[in-house]
């Protein structure tokens, strides 16, 4: 549904850090084959890390494309391994595996938190239903994209402080637009207008719809008063019961 123009720093830091499993994974293998620290079960060790690094790759691969099924494999993944310390721990009589696996559920809990938050930031996210053909638009709030002689009007669907998800209605993109022209640029001018209120902030484009007619846009706030106007904009909108 979505192509990749550049993956957000935060999604990428949040889908390889399923990496540090590996971590878990060495210690788990240590404990259930209770082998002392100067002789550990390499064979075990390395036919362990290889399997999870191959059950790793590929959803790393897909959660930085946004695939949001990928977070429903890592959950149902981490919800076996979870099940398996605790059958470990009970059958061999190991309380150590008890209290590792509550370690265990520990970190799978916030690994998960942490790319469904990054999975549903407003430019990853357009909100759109299987039986819809475009997003729904914000009600009021004009949308302009500028690039020096380059404009572009458009809708927004989502905007919060991290971005904003714009896109053009059905029946103006069947006409010529500069969508693809601006979201191949690396920067480009995000002007937002809501009755009397304004705003202009830079954004790098990282998402864009398969059809080409809309994508989300990464907000690059130039200061800490830039991101309290950004935020005090989305205020405005909520007050007015458009962003949840």
């Amino acid at each position: 549904m979505l192509k990749t123009h550049k993956t957000p720093r935060g999604l990428k830091l949040a889908s390889f850090f399923l990496l540090t499993g590996l971590l878990f994974l060495g210690v788990e293998i240590m404990l259930i084959t209770q082998s002392p620290l100067w002789n550990p079960p390499y064979r075990a060790l390395i036919t362990g890390g290889v399997i999870y690094t191959l059950l790793i790759l590929p959803l790393t691969y897909w959660l930085t494309s946004v695939k949001k099924w990928a977070l429903l494999l890592t959950t149902l993944l981490f919800s076996t391994w979870l099940l398996v310390s605790i059958y470990f721990g009970i059958s061999r009589h190991q309380p150590s595996l008890g209290f590792f696996a509550l370690f265990q559920w520990a970190w799978a809990l916030f690994q998960l938190i942490w790319l469904k938050i990054e999975l549903n930031k407003s430019f990853a996210c357009p909100n759109i239903a299987w039986y819809q053909g475009e997003p729904r638009p914000i009600p009021e709030l004009e949308c302009t994209l500028a690039l020096e002689e380059i404009q572009q009007a458009c809708k927004i669907c989502r905007i919060d402080l991290n971005g904003v998800f714009i896109f053009i209605p059905n029946l103006i993109s069947n006409l010529n637009t500069q969508i693809d022209t601006l979201f191949e640029k690396r920067k480009i001018e995000v002007r937002l207008k809501f009755k009397e209120n304004s705003l202009s902030c830079e954004g790098i484009p990282v998402f864009s719809l398969k059809k080409g007619n809309g994508g989300g846009i990464q907000f690059i706030p130039s200061s800490i008063d830039r991101r309290k106007e950004i935020g005090d904009f989305i205020e405005k909108l909520r007050g007015h019961g458009y962003v949840s």
